[in-house]
């Protein structure tokens, strides 16, 4: 077990899981095709404009000294409205609109839940954080009045009760200890499971 403390907070961790969920890929991928087909039905039943151009000879005359060549050209536009439906293309326009709500919402929804996980993970990270912080403290003071009372009972200017009991102190400081540091290695797995991979420094540096 590791007592590396990362300093990352819960907007660090959102821009790592934009990256690394494949959920919230899938979901945005799915919005996009939802709006482009929404898209298509509109253009099938906007009016195109085609424009059109042609050049034809009508013949030619020769003199001494020149020729003309008798052209004509021909330049235009057309507007051409396809042959619609109105009930179905109505019913087109709904059913595409109601699928890109539909996943619009389903993502919103998964980017919800997703980011209230980050932010409960990064909570309770933040908080095993000072517990084992505060659970290292009190360890390394029972140990220094500990070391100091056996040198009291070595120079025989103490009895040996002190020294028991304060074996007894740090042998329960060393079990809150080991138990806060499996509460943040276990915090620290679930914010790894929150943000889609194992968060390192390096993740930490590039998402500031």
């Amino acid at each position: 077990l590791s007592d590396e403390k990362l300093e990352i907070t819960s907007e660090n961790l959102v821009k790592i899981a934009n990256n690394s969920r494949p959920e919230l890929k899938y979901a945005q991928k799915q919005i996009e095709l939802a709006q482009k087909k929404e898209k298509s039905v509109i253009k099938d039943i906007t009016p195109r404009l085609n424009l059109f151009g042609s050049y034809g000879g009508g013949g030619a005359t020769y003199q001494s000294e020149s020729y003309n060549n008798y052209g004509s050209y021909q330049v235009g536009a057309m507007l051409s409205t396809p042959w619609i439906n109105p009930v179905i293309v109505h019913k087109k326009l709904e059913e595409a609109k109601f699928a890109k709500n539909y996943e619009q919402a389903n993502a919103l929804e998964m980017a919800y839940n997703t980011y209230l996980e980050i932010q409960e993970s990064h909570i309770s990270y933040s908080t095993e954080i000072k517990n084992i912080e505060k659970c290292k403290k009190t360890l390394e003071k029972a140990q220094k009045v500990l070391k100091i009372f056996k040198k009291m009972y070595a120079d025989g200017e103490d009895c040996y009760i002190h020294v028991g009991e304060f074996t007894c102190i740090v042998f329960e400081a060393k079990i809150n200890y080991y138990n806060a540091l499996y509460k943040l290695n276990s915090a620290k797995a679930a914010m790894d499971k929150a943000v889609g991979k194992i968060i390192t420094k390096e993740d930490i540096i590039t998402n500031l």
